[in-house]
């Protein structure tokens, strides 16, 4: 069986390069490079702040993921020498509204109860 995958960019490569590393048969099929799409919007960026406020599953999941691309980058550079210069330093959300800060609080707090 192959597995097609849409899109590939750093999520779809990574599922592919996963797929491959375990022995299945994978396609990605990919647009221009010169074509719009979220990899090139965000430069990559794996952003985990506030995921799945409404979803704590979805939560726990995406912490788990980011949890492991360390070892996927420090892979991906000893089989390919590539320097996906990983960065897990946290980011920076702007307000300029205090109502909207304490709405953020109030929904950061409830996913941290949710997860425990």
């Amino acid at each position: 069986m192959t597995t097609i995958i849409v899109g590939g960019g750093v999520v779809g490569l990574s599922v592919a390069y996963g797929l491959l590393k375990k022995g299945e048969e994978v396609i990605v099929l990919d647009g221009a490079d010169d074509d719009a799409r979220a990899s090139h919007g965000n430069f990559g960026l794996v952003w985990i702040q506030g995921k799945g406020v409404s979803a704590p599953h979805y939560a726990s999941w995406s912490r788990r993921s980011a949890a492991l691309w360390g070892a996927y980058a420090g892979g991906l550079f000893e089989e390919a020498g590539v320097d996906v210069s990983l960065s897990q330093t946290g980011g920076i959300k702007y307000f300029t509204k205090e109502d909207e800060l304490s709405a953020y609080v109030s929904e950061l707090s409830g996913l941290q109860s949710a997860l425990g």
